[in-house]
């Protein structure tokens, strides 16, 4: 018998998604299932699941694989046409130096999006052992909307979502996901009490304990054992515009006073001089640095990943701190901070710096600097993880 669970979401900052046609919006059930599955094998990995064969046969059992279906199917169902805004709408520019900056590759990019206020439903279905997968699926949802976003821009706070209604079948276990309280005090209990339930319910729908997590993952993973730090900023705001722009402009000022990269690489490119690491590529890769004063030349700090068959090796690495905004009970708004700490690279690899001089190789970074952000952006309320 086919059981079903659905999530009423509630777009509040602008959502950045598109298909093949990057010109237009579309809200894709693949980009949430990808979404699922990354916070599904974080929840795995936090409640010690790091050996890599176990990991892929617990995350197959309930997302599938080549030998097997998928457990659950998820539809996206909206009423009425698509919306899609221009991204002149949001007027970025130098009166929104904070938001232009967290949204700034789309506005780069002239990416139409999903404005805030847009409503839209996620329904997932179970025929397989419907009790234990619609809880594990349901784990992953709550997950995701509390801790991250849809679309481009998600570790910057774009695409956040609002749950306003949760309806269907076992869905008694579950946390609650609309019960989020006033402030940021009762937000942090919130996300501290919910946390603390799916990562039970995971590791019970499973048939194990919680284990220990030990050494730094080759994954994200939410742990309490310092492999993942959630921290709710102790400020409200009366609207997402207010609270992007505050927390945009604490990033923006903190990356572009943060010594030494800049001088660094500038003195690199124009005088040969050597350094062993690039601070702000903790953050993610590629970073792009261009100097005007230098004739316009330009440095591109990435990596490659030398076991690779393929040539055209991923340069890119995600960042491992995301934002979100909140909607509070009551309307206004916070913001949450999640870094999830795992091996920066893969099997030893280094950053590269590449010139048109040629590629030097750096060491990887520490994620100090992360930290340091973190504090920049005020008084700050820890989430317990359990």
């Amino acid at each position: 018998m086919i059981q079903k669970i659905s999530f009423d979401l509630e777009v509040i900052t602008p959502l950045f998604l598109s298909g093949s046609d990057q010109t237009a919006v579309e809200l894709r059930a693949q980009s949430i299932r990808g979404q699922l599955r990354y916070w599904y094998r974080a929840l795995l990995g936090g409640v010690g699941v790091t050996d890599l064969r176990e990991l892929q046969e617990l995350e197959s059992d309930l997302f599938g694989s080549t030998e097997r279906g998928s457990a659950f199917k998820l539809r996206v169902l909206r009423k009425g046409d698509q919306d899609q805004t221009p991204i002149n709408n949001l007027n970025l520019g130098g009166g929104k130096p904070g938001i232009t900056y967290l949204l700034f590759s789309a506005k780069m990019n002239r990416r139409s999006f999903i404005p805030v206020g847009t409503r839209f439903t996620i329904q997932i279905s179970c025929w397989r052992n419907p009790r234990k997968h619609l809880q594990l699926a349901g784990c992953a949802v709550w997950c995701w909307v509390n801790l991250s976003g849809l679309g481009s821009r998600t570790r910057r706070g774009g695409g956040s979502l609002n749950v306003a209604n949760v309806e269907g079948e076992e869905i008694d276990l579950l946390p609650s996901f609309t019960q989020v309280g006033n402030s940021p005090q009762l937000f942090q209990q919130y996300i501290s009490s919910g946390l603390e339930k799916v990562r039970k319910l995971v590791a019970s729908q499973n048939n194990f304990d919680i284990r220990p997590v030990s050494g730094k993952p080759s994954f994200p993973v939410l742990a309490p054992e310092n492999l993942s730090s959630i921290l709710v900023v102790n400020q409200v705001w009366d609207n997402w515009e207010k609270a992007m722009e505050e927390i945009g402009k604490k990033l923006m000022g903190f990356r572009r006073r943060r010594p030494p990269d800049y001088e660094n690489i500038k003195n690199f490119i124009s005088r040969g001089t050597t350094f062993n690491m690039v601070e702000r590529s903790a953050f993610g890769l590629p970073i792009q640095f261009r100097y005007t004063s230098l004739g316009g030349e330009s440095a591109i700090v990435d990596w490659k990943d030398s076991t690779a068959s393929d040539q055209k090796k991923e340069t890119r690495r995600a960042s491992p701190l995301l934002i979100r905004f909140a909607k509070l009970a009551g309307g206004k708004y916070c913001t949450v901070l999640t870094f999830l700490r795992s091996q920066f690279l893969p099997n030893a690899e280094r950053v590269r710096i590449k010139t048109k001089k040629g590629i030097v190789s750096l060491n990887q970074p520490s994620d100090n600097i992360v930290f340091d952000l973190v504090k920049e952006m005020g008084n700050l309320l820890p989430v317990t993880i359990r």
